[in-house]
């Protein structure tokens, strides 16, 4: 066994994890960021022609238009909540431990165990101390530098892009 990780992902390991997956490419990130952008020009649109047009007078418009902005507004707590809705309802699943050997990788956690192979992985991303194995667009294994037992954190970016042939990515 070259490397091993205990890992107990705290919740700011979780909204780390969060933070990551916007930046990289995935397809729900690629339709969050249209709506977002549509939503800001329908927003810009709507205040030019209240400004311009002097409309401020219709109720009606001016109550859609605070309806737009509240949403607006509310967008990155709605995101927050449903993040620590997800941290609770997966804490089990985040104590997790993985074995990195010469021809595999075992990992479980508490009521299970399964092995994977280095070819299974698609992307390597480290950030803020935390290695990201990406073993599709939706999961990753998250290590922690501060949860390895066994071997040195940081030449694990170099061994596992080394077994992968990924380049590990840096984000900031």
């Amino acid at each position: 066994m070259l490397f091993e990780v205990k890992s107990e992902l705290t919740k700011k390991d979780f909204f780390e994890l969060q933070r990551v997956n916007a930046k990289t490419p995935s397809r729900w990130h690629t339709v969050k960021t249209i709506l977002c952008v549509f939503g800001i020009a329908v927003f810009v649109q709507l205040s030019v022609l209240i400004v311009y047009y002097r409309m401020w007078t219709d109720r009606a418009l001016m109550l859609r238009m605070g309806l737009l902005v509240l949403f607006l507004l509310m967008l990155p707590l709605v995101q927050r909540f449903t993040a620590a809705q997800a941290y609770r309802a997966n804490r089990s699943l985040l104590n997790a431990w993985y074995r990195f050997e010469d021809e595999q990788i075992e990992a479980g956690v508490e009521s299970m165990s399964a092995q994977y192979a280095y070819s299974a992985f698609t992307a390597l991303y480290h950030s803020r101390g935390v290695y990201y194995l990406y073993v599709d667009k939706g999961h990753a294994f998250v290590l922690p530098e501060r949860c390895f037992t066994q071997g040195d954190p940081a030449a694990f970016g170099r061994f596992i892009a080394e077994k992968t042939g990924l380049e590990m990515k840096e984000i900031k």
